[in-house]
């Protein structure tokens, strides 16, 4: 009997195609997955608007992408159908992308001038602008679509990787047949005209330009697991595959280029365990326990150090987005936090929005305003105050400004009770040599 997981614990991934800087992130702009943005950071947090009936992240992919021209795709509920809105930055609709379906969107993707979904089994497509579908594939898709630099997308069923062009012709002569027999991962990533992409026992990357596998590797050789999530990609080629055993606890894997592997059997995150790579080859872990920061180097004497390790308990996960010099991520009290790239924490920002707190991935456009899906099913907008503070069309609780102490310290009223222990440097080193599971470390 074949299984087809559409892992949704991966809202976390995003995919991507080499286009304007403003267009991150989208499942087509950061092929990696890397969640690393040159966005420059909010030094002083408000909530610019609000808006309801977003599709959650218990529904489906988290499908909040930013378009070439700063436009922003979002998927909204309305009468049991669920419908793409491209909106602009004051939160107003300026075109419905209607998909017709009562099921939920798995994955949203633009690049190129065209806006993609996977939706019910199908792979749409819109000249944007137009909102008739200009084709569809129906083939029990149900994976993220991601595009290469020229445009052409990648997505997946339990047997196959397909391959299309913008227009919708197959880019190669037959697709790569995947002969699963357990799952294919949802997730497949982008680099180096490679498609990564994890099914069965195995991490292969595919060719983009005819279809043909470069290389496989069995992942089953850092032993027993329930499943793997990911793949995310350092600016360096080096993947990081999620895997998950006993239940919830989570391990990372590199795998190098050369099929070499460094096995980090790191935290027990428990719960998902979301992370991102920055630019210079920082992990950046967050679940329910922790926030971990993890270096690592590539090559003959692959390692990875663990550089600081907090003590906060987010009640919740929520995934992470670096812009600049600093990183993001939301917790289960209601509010969002930022953090220094060393672990310090830079501001905590109260929503104010009913309790409702970060979900899943926060896109952020090239002015560095972050749109998130909240746990409620609203949007909201956060960006730099003293922007001017417009409200949105649907919005009942527009956030104001809070009184800041100084510029850059956060909003006075924002400052935790106890602050989290300092980074810690650890010393505990994973590789290629270290036996199996000595880096674990337990709360």
């Amino acid at each position: 009997m074949r299984y087809f997981f559409t892992l949704m614990l991966a809202s976390f991934f995003f995919a991507a195609a080499a286009l304007p800087e403003a267009a991150w992130p989208m499942k087509a702009k950061d092929g990696r997955h890397s969640y690393c943005t040159s966005a420059p950071g909010i030094n002083t947090p408000a909530v610019f608007w609000t808006l309801p009936s977003v599709q959650t992240a218990a529904e489906g992919g988290p499908c909040t992408v930013i378009g070439e021209n700063d436009d922003i795709y979002i998927v909204k509920k309305t009468a049991g159908t669920y419908s793409i809105e491209e909106i602009n930055r004051k939160g107003e609709t300026q075109r419905v992308y209607a998909t017709g379906s009562a099921s939920p969107i798995v994955s949203l993707a633009t690049g190129g001038g065209r806006l993609y979904a996977v939706v019910n089994g199908a792979l749409q497509a819109w000249v944007l602008g137009n909102t008739s579908p200009q084709w569809t594939v129906s083939s029990n898709i149900g994976s993220v679509a991601v595009l290469d630099e020229s445009g052409n997308v990648f997505v997946a069923n339990p047997d196959t990787l397909y391959a299309f062009t913008p227009s919708g012709a197959n880019l190669w002569p037959q697709h790569y047949d995947l002969d699963t027999t357990w799952f294919v991962g949802a997730w497949p990533g982008y680099y180096g005209n490679a498609v990564f992409i994890i099914y069965d026992t195995y991490y292969a990357a595919i060719n983009t330009s005819n279809g043909s596998q470069r290389w496989r590797h069995d992942i089953t050789a850092w032993g027993a697991f329930d499943y793997f999530a990911g793949p995310v990609i350092g600016p360096d080629g080096a993947s990081w595959v999620g895997r998950v055993a006993s239940g919830s606890i989570w391990d990372y894997v590199m795998i190098e280029p050369s099929l070499g592997g460094c096995n980090l059997d790191i935290v027990p995150l428990y719960n998902e365990a979301l992370f991102a790579v920055s630019d210079a080859k920082r992990l950046l872990f967050a679940g329910s326990e922790r926030l971990l920061g993890w270096d690592y180097v590539m090559g003959a004497s692959s390692s990875a150090d663990n550089v600081f390790d907090t003590n906060i308990h987010f009640n919740t996960t929520s995934a992470i987005t670096i812009a600049a010099d600093r990183f993001y991520c939301g917790r289960g009290n209601g509010s969002l936090y930022a953090f220094n790239m060393d672990g310090t924490q830079r501001w905590v920002y109260p929503l104010g929005i009913g309790g409702a707190y970060p979900s899943h991935i926060m896109a952020a456009d090239q002015y560095g305003t972050l749109y998130m899906v909240l746990s409620d099913g609203r949007m909201a907008a956060v960006g730099e105050a003293p922007v001017a503070v417009v409200s949105g069309p649907s919005s009942s609780a527009v956030g104001v400004p809070v009184s800041f102490s100084s510029a850059g310290s956060g909003p006075s009223r924002a400052r935790p009770s106890t602050r989290p222990a300092p980074p810690r440097p650890g010393t505990r080193r994973c590789s290629r040599t270290t036996a199996p599971g000595a880096c674990r470390r337990r709360p």
